[in-house]
């Protein structure tokens, strides 16, 4: 071949590939107008994806940027007297890396990993038709949908992009981070201050930098039974140690974001984790909670004691939820009210005063309410697909890694439980993480892997 054609050929694959890129940007553009970025993110987004098309087209690094859209970051800032919030939107790093990861895909024929894809599918399919009937005023009707399609990328790419022997990297990761938040959250509990403009929170629940307690207590605790995980899979002294302080950090700041719920899915999850890993340690464990129990001031040993309160104004309220909840799954039982109806159709289904509350918290009465039993009957067979994946990749573990999925194992259990209290489960990026990392490959079956064989 003459040299002459062979830069013909080059330049016109080259060509090619900039004009796709240049595609990607431009849809770029357009998802993150729609999501409401402002100049500034718009302008950052669109450098970063320039970046990561052209020059460096490694799908792990935005990834790696992009997990920051799991954690809280908004910065309170006072400009002229007057308190702003800045809000750092990541999700663009999501799909470069999935742009990126594609590309590689199909230049190396590589298949793509995605268990439980048929569940997917079908969940995805009948949240369309539940934006389509959904009240919600026509900016706010795409959220749900949004949601889930943007957590189900970063699942999809975390499956795709990490192995099993990444996983400890990972998990340290995210308890390193939740020192720093720990820490923030303590420090506003002990010296009553806060990072978040115009909050107004009674017993100055500990919330870092999230948007309320109840989401900070929901990553503290995923963090506290990964570190737990990782002192009994960490062979080192000096690595137990730190893990060890790491659980006990963030058990202190779970106990000051007053969570009950998060409460006892810890509790839960520890116990579940140490029956899988060693019942006898189970012992050792409900001797420990005890103890704690009997130690800690009145005001949280009350909360634990008396878990349901029905003089708890709060608690009136959730019981009221459900019952109103429960009205409308009777009145749609198959096909549900459509997403987003539960609230949009609230006063039409009350039954019980909630004293203004028209959320339902409980994630099984909303998912039957909005999406009716059909909806259920897939949530189910998701849920049971998911760990049926998790206990099945057990048995191609090696003993020292199978103590890190009995953590990711106990882990989502706590989530289903929390959700039965919070009722965010699908948009819940925490979720989809764990998911992730439960069902990562065990062998070298992923691109990272076979980039280093």
């Amino acid at each position: 071949m003459s040299i002459s054609k062979k830069i013909s050929e080059a330049l016109n694959a080259n060509s090619k590939e900039a004009l796709v890129g240049c595609l990607f940007l431009f849809c770029l553009t357009i998802i993150c107008l729609v999501m409401g970025y402002n100049t500034g993110l718009l302008v950052l987004m669109l450098a970063a994806a320039g970046y990561f098309v052209f020059i460096n087209k490694n799908p792990e690094v935005p990834l790696w940027l992009g997990l920051i859209f799991i954690l809280p970051i908004r910065i309170p800032v006072s400009v002229f007297g007057t308190e702003y919030q800045i809000k750092l939107l990541f999700f663009g790093l999501v799909l470069i890396s999935l742009f990126s990861l594609k590309m590689k895909m199909l230049k190396e024929k590589e298949k793509p990993v995605l268990p439980i894809i048929i569940p997917m599918l079908l969940l995805l399919a009948l949240f369309i038709v539940g934006a389509l009937r959904s009240e919600a005023p026509f900016l706010d009707k795409p959220y749900f949908l949004r949601s889930f399609i943007f957590r189900s990328i970063f699942f999809y790419l975390v499956l795709n992009i990490y192995g099993q022997k990444d996983l400890p990297k990972l998990i340290k990761a995210l308890s390193l981070t939740s020192i720093v938040l720990a820490l923030t959250g303590i420090y506003q509990h002990l010296f009553k201050a806060y990072f978040i403009s115009n909050c107004n929170l009674p017993e100055y629940r500990a919330m870092g930098t999230f948007d309320h307690p109840n989401q900070f207590a929901l990553f503290i605790f995923i963090a506290g039974v990964l570190s737990a995980g990782m002192l009994f899979y960490s062979k080192n002294a000096k690595q137990k140690i730190f893990y060890g302080a790491v659980f006990l950090l963030n058990l202190t700041a779970l106990l000051m974001a007053y969570s009950r719920s998060l409460w006892l899915c810890l509790l839960a999850g520890l116990a579940l984790f140490f029956i899988m890993y060693n019942k006898k340690t189970l012992v050792v464990f409900a001797a420990s909670a005890v103890l704690l129990v009997f130690i800690m001031p009145a005001n949280y040993k009350a909360r634990f004691t008396k878990p349901v309160n029905m003089s708890d104004p709060s608690h009136q309220i959730r019981a009221g939820l459900i019952s109103n909840g429960w009205n409308m799954i009777k009145n749609n039982p198959v096909f549900g009210v459509g997403d987003g109806n539960s609230f949009y159709q609230y006063e039409k289904y009350k039954i019980v005063e909630t004293l203004g509350v028209t959320r339902i918290h409980t994630q099984v009465i909303t998912l039957t309410a909005e999406y009716g039993f059909l909806g259920l009957l897939l949530f189910v067979y998701l849920m049971v697909l998911i760990v049926f994946g998790m206990v099945s990749k057990l048995k191609l573990l090696s003993r020292e890694d199978k103590i890190l999925q009995f953590a990711l194992i106990a882990v989502f259990a706590g989530l289903l439980l929390n959700a039965q209290f919070n009722g965010n489960f699908f948009q819940e990026s925490y979720v989809w993480l764990m998911i992730a990392l439960g069902l990562l490959q065990p062998g070298p079956a992923t691109i990272n892997e076979k980039q280093e064989a």
